[in-house]
């Protein structure tokens, strides 16, 4: 389920694991990555359109862009 855009930056990530990274990455593909690399996850995140990110905890609201 689609929550949000969010902001981070490298030196403070929302996700706690980096899943990689693929030319053609989708929504799809990053939910299948993080799960593969990291069983159990519940929040996943897109970041420049082909890097994959998940983690457990949900977003801040305060960092919400869109």
């Amino acid at each position: 389920m689609y929550i949000g855009c969010f902001a981070d930056s490298g030196d403070d990530r929302l996700m706690e694991d980096y899943a990689g990274k693929l030319a053609n990455m989708t929504p799809a593909s990053c939910a299948e990555e993080c799960l593969s690399t990291v069983p159990g996850t519940t929040y996943m995140g897109l970041q420049y359109r082909d890097r994959c990110y998940c983690g457990n905890s949900q977003p801040p609201a305060d960092r919400r862009v869109c």
